[in-house]
């Protein structure tokens, strides 16, 4: 061997032992901050944690595949826990208010250098290219009762979406290729949008300021307190549904081929009040659904006469 190459075999040597010896450093630094640097084995699952419970939080932005994803709240203290992803190929981001988690499903998204979104997650990710993460995915997220998210704003292909016991002036946007929708004690007078191939959604308790569907097949039941407008295009499916709207102003003018059925009796255009019979006109229309098979069941209190004698 050359005496060049020898120098230069030495050099990556010393180098090679300094980078570990920093990694070694940098960990237990790391490990005294509380600052998480791999996944941590727990019940034979692998727990990566963010801590947030001092971290200014306008927005939560998931993108994953098969995951579930729970929120939870009343929680002293404020974390997200990601289990049993591969820490190669998801990147988790806290800026600008904005916590962001993408979840990359091949090795060309982790090595993509030529990608604007590329981000190099430093060298100890080089230590674990090899680790098989087996398990069922998901996200926990916990939440104290005086944090007021702005946005949820969660994309998966599969899996389960559980949100409980939230009261706040929250958007949801919610974004499903094939999994179900739990949502239980969930309050805000912003909106809750939904773009889905297939989904499932079951509420309970719930109130929201307005409630937007985009879903190829949908089938929804349960129950909304309250609820100002409703906008749903299914081409598929079916809605049992007691709701009860929260504005004098607010009627219904759907157009569907499907079925529209309030309080259990079936309507057809031009809908007509199901208890005085007098046409509900397109002034107080605020619930408009689109879709070829889809049936409604909508509890309705407010009738065209009652609204006319609130006004006089």
């Amino acid at each position: 061997m050359k005496p060049m190459s020898k120098l230069f075999l030495i050099v990556s040597g010393i180098i090679a032992a300094i980078g570990g010896v920093l990694l070694i450093i940098g960990g237990c630094m790391a490990k005294a901050q509380g600052v998480q640097l791999y996944p941590q084995k727990t019940d034979g699952n692998y727990v990566y944690t963010v801590d947030i419970t001092d971290t200014e939080v306008s927005k939560i932005s998931i993108d994953a595949t098969d995951t579930d994803i729970s929120v939870y709240t009343s929680q002293e203290k404020e974390y997200i826990e990601f289990i049993n992803f591969n820490e190669n190929y998801y990147s988790v981001s806290t800026t600008n208010r904005v916590i962001s988690f993408d979840e990359y499903v091949d090795l060309t998204s982790m090595v993509a250098f030529w990608d604007s979104n590329f981000s190099f997650r430093g060298m100890r990710s080089l230590f674990s290219i090899g680790r098989r993460i087996t398990g069922d995915k998901k996200i926990n997220i916990y939440l104290s009762d005086e944090r007021d998210i702005n946005i949820f704003d969660f994309s998966i292909e599969s899996g389960t979406i559980n949100i409980s016991d939230i009261n706040t002036n929250t958007d949801y946007k919610f974004t499903v290729e094939s999994g179900n929708i739990i949502l239980k004690n969930v309050s805000t007078l912003s909106c809750v949008t939904l773009k889905a191939n297939e989904c499932t959604v079951t509420l309970e308790n719930c109130s929201f300021g307005s409630f937007s569907g985009d879903v190829a097949t949908l089938n929804m039941s349960g129950g909304i307190a309250s609820l100002h407008t409703f906008n749903l295009n299914a081409k598929s499916g079916s809605v049992a549904c007691d709701v009860s709207f929260d504005s004098d102003n607010t009627s219904v003018a759907a157009m569907t081929n499907g079925t529209v059925i309030l309080n259990g009796s079936t309507v057809t255009t031009p809908y007509k009040s199901i208890t005085d019979n007098t046409e509900i006109t397109d002034e107080y229309a605020t619930l408009n659904v689109t879709g070829e098979t889809l049936n409604l069941n909508f509890n309705y209190p407010v009738t065209k006469a009652e609204e006319t004698e609130k006004t006089e």
